[in-house]
């Protein structure tokens, strides 16, 4: 899937014979128009998060009846009215096209076109079709409001379902639940928090055991606000930089207020990446931004802490130690930002990029499976994560005893510093970035 160019249009088509107008949206101003082929002017899209879950659109014909449910299918759903979040996990789900009928239905779809993920879809946007009757052969019917993802989309369509069941079918992915009435629409809405937590493997104990449920609990009445993940991204960052000159100071109440900012850092980093996928408010931008800031903070949070011990108890080993591993988290960091924007292009993230551990390079048509990775790394990285780090240095801190989190944080940092001049220096620059690996210049 490649990125769509500014300037693309997207269609949104109408049924005159049900409306006898279309209704056009361009840059969200709703208005009317002649003409049957009404455009939004769409916005850059990056990686997938933005579009389609697929490389190629989905050719289903799904069709929504808002006549029986209608007031239902306008209820409010963590954030989202149940119409709009179904045509978002359509859109995110790759369905090609959909077909609105109902009274109400050009209103769900002046909705759904206000919504970042359709303004930033452009030619991969989800098309939609408002009319008074259903298509003749729809391959899925959705009668009553549910609320599901994006991935039970594609398994029901998968299974050769024609009506949304009122259950998840075993083995279907995702979650599935009904939103008819206020008690459906409350099981709902523990479905959908309950759903954006991330595993294990993908985020680490500290997150999955305190963080997330933390950030759920946070997330239910925020979902219901304006605030974007975004703007949480961003204060959070600010935290974190606020962060630096008290544990630079070194005295034991600076370093408590400091360390409780960053716990404070580290949970909203979970809270908005949670609240983008509630809310399917993800983006490219918003990804970036997020994984970016957290690598400035990671540069910047060594050296204070160790000017903060050396100052605390007057041994310069802190002071060189701190400085140390801020050089080579720094140099590591610029490695990894050189060659996300040489090789990764505009689908870059440094979620995605890794220097190659003891795994020989192969060419991105290759179709040998990939060869798993050193279980050693595996375990590095687990313990080395940052909601796991930044909440050591919370417990430790408010404890009095910043040392120990600082030695394995700084361990870390050498480790990948040093690892990463080696790679470069002496096995040809050869870098992972997501499934394909690149040569230096």
């Amino acid at each position: 899937m490649g990125p769509a160019n500014r300037g693309n249009e997207c269609t949104l088509l109408a049924d005159s014979r049900s409306l006898g107008r279309a209704t056009s949206v361009r840059n969200s101003i709703v208005s009317s128009a002649g003409r049957a082929s009404p455009t939004l002017v769409s916005e850059p899209l990056g990686m997938c998060y933005t579009g389609r879950m697929t490389d190629a659109p989905v050719p289903a014909t799904i069709a929504i009846d808002l006549r029986d449910d209608g007031e239902a299918w306008f209820a409010d759903v963590c954030g989202l009215r149940n119409v709009v979040r179904l045509l978002c996990a359509l859109q995110h789900a790759g369905i090609a096209a959909a077909h609105v009928v109902g009274p109400e239905a050009d209103r769900g779809l002046s909705e759904f076109a206000k919504h970042p993920l359709f303004k930033r879809a452009g030619d991969e946007a989800l098309v939609v079709h408002v009319g008074s009757e259903l298509p003749s052969t729809p391959t899925l019917i959705f009668r009553k409001a549910v609320v599901l993802s994006s991935a039970t989309v594609k398994a029901l369509l998968a299974q050769g379902c024609t009506e949304v069941p009122t259950s998840l079918p075993p083995g279907v992915p995702g979650f599935l639940a009904a939103a008819s009435t206020a008690e459906e629409r409350q099981i709902a809405t523990r479905t959908v928090l309950g759903s954006v937590g991330k595993p294990m493997l993908h985020s680490g104990m500290a997150s999955v055991y305190l963080l997330q449920p933390i950030a759920k609990v946070l997330n239910r009445p925020l979902c219901h606000t304006p605030i974007t993940p975004n703007q949480i991204t961003i204060l959070g960052f600010l935290l974190g930089l606020a962060t630096l000159p008290l544990l630079w100071d070194g005295r034991r109440s600076h370093v408590i207020l400091a360390v409780s900012l960053l716990f404070v850092a580290n949970l909203l980093d979970q809270i908005d990446g949670q609240l983008a996928r509630i809310k399917f408010q993800f983006s490219s931008y918003g990804e970036k931004l997020d994984h970016y800031l957290d690598e400035i903070i990671k540069v910047l949070l060594l050296a204070p802490i160790g000017m903060g011990l050396y100052h605390a108890n007057g041994q310069e080993l802190w002071m060189y130690a701190g400085w140390g591993a801020s050089g080579a988290q720094l140099f590591y960091t610029l490695a990894m930002f050189y060659y996300l924007f040489r090789f990764g292009g505009k689908n870059a993230s440094s979620t995605n990029f890794k220097f190659w551990y003891g795994v020989k390079p192969r060419s991105a048509a290759s179709e040998a499976p990939r060869p798993p990775e050193d279980p050693n790394t595996i375990k590095a990285r687990f313990f080395l994560r940052k909601d796991f780090v930044h909440t050591m240095f919370f417990v430790f801190g408010v404890a009095g005893f910043l040392q120990a989190p600082f030695m394995l944080t700084a361990f870390g940092a050498f480790q990948y510093g040093s690892t990463s001049l080696i790679q470069l220096v002496f096995f040809h620059r050869k870098v992972q970035i997501g499934n394909d690996y690149h040569g230096g210049v």
